[in-house]
């Protein structure tokens, strides 16, 4: 896998001339970017075939991988020691998401349009796909463990913690494409010590439209738990001391950054500007952005520096023409 560094390091130093931002009624449609398998599960040849032969990013010049980032890659009005461990942060609590089956639920169309829904030709084809999510809660539960491990277990675990995962709803559809789901953390390199998790279930209904899906996991492995429950704490302080130091700003700035599993692969971080965001109902909102995605990286949080905290996130949906665009994230007022 070929990548530079020194053209990253270039690429997020620059200052791009970019629109100004605008507040309108969202019109974005696009192609949605999940990385398909015909019929396989997690054959390392198939992620780096189609690694080697993208056709949106042929060379992943501003793919970094997240074992070599450092704080010089940031653009220099943010080589903040908050806003790097901010991003560290993200990539250690991204995931990736394999998805084994398509419902038959799945619609042909996507909502208020003549545009074909993802995956929908797929309802009868065997294809594994790839995309990414993020950990965005982690709970622990003095109560009996639900994973599969413990259900068929004489001695259950009395004690559980539960991960909420964002993703996309082009990723994971419903209930059935839930239960097909595996969720793999730590994929870091492609040496990295992975843990897959592949008791998923939805933790709410998904939204269409809005591209919102949110799962629930859960392990009673109280070593991965409390690891995991510290990661989430010290994101939320970092995510605090990044908006204040950012909010007043935001709009000159405009840095979006996004880490993802492109093609399935191992995580790595993109950094560019958003250039527009689009008012949807309520407080939602989408944005779209330079950030660089590839197939796979459907679903990775879009780290919006500066904005506040997206209750529904904005997570990546897919490219539209020169830009790529985000799902809806629910802003609380400023």
């Amino acid at each position: 896998m070929q990548h530079s560094l020194e053209k990253a390091a270039d690429f997020v130093s620059a200052e791009n001339s970019l629109s100004q931002p605008t507040t309108t009624i969202d019109k974005t449609e696009g192609e949605q970017e999940i990385e398909t398998l015909e019929g396989v599960d997690d054959e390392e040849a198939n992620l780096i075939d189609g690694w080697n032969n993208c056709k949106k990013n042929p060379q992943h010049f501003n793919f970094i991988p997240v074992d070599q980032f450092t704080i010089k890659m940031l653009p220099q009005s943010h080589q903040n020691q908050d806003v790097y461990e901010y991003v560290k942060t993200v990539s250690s609590l991204t995931v990736l998401v394999a998805v084994a089956f398509t419902s038959p639920n799945r619609p042909t169309l996507r909502a208020d349009s003549k545009l074909h829904y993802s995956m929908h030709d797929d309802r009868k084809v065997k294809r594994y796909r790839k995309a990414s999510g993020t950990v965005v809660a982690v709970h622990h539960y003095h109560e009996p463990c639900w994973c599969s491990n413990c259900q068929s277990s004489d001695l259950p675990s009395q004690s559980r913690w539960e991960l909420e995962v964002d993703t996309a709803s082009h990723v994971v559809f419903d209930e059935l494409e839930a239960s097909h789901t595996k969720l793999t953390l730590f994929f870091d390199t492609r040496s990295s010590a992975k843990v897959t998790l592949s008791d998923v279930r939805l933790e709410a209904s998904v939204d269409i439209e809005k591209d919102i899906c949110r799962l629930c996991c859960v392990t009673c492995d109280k070593d991965l738990g409390a690891k995991l429950q510290g990661m989430f704490k010290r994101y939320l302080k970092l995510w605090d001391a990044v908006y204040s130091k950012y909010k007043r700003i935001r709009n000159a700035c405009q840095l979006a950054i996004i880490v993802s599993h492109p093609h399935g692969c191992a995580k790595h971080i993109s950094l560019g500007k958003w250039v527009d965001k689009f008012q949807a109902e309520g407080y939602f909102k989408k944005f779209t952005y330079t950030t660089d995605t590839c197939p796979g990286s459907s679903g990775a949080l879009v780290n919006l520096i500066g904005f506040n905290k997206a209750w529904d996130a904005n997570v990546h949906t897919g490219k539209d023409g020169p830009l790529n665009f985000s799902s809806c994230g629910y802003f609380t007022p400023i």
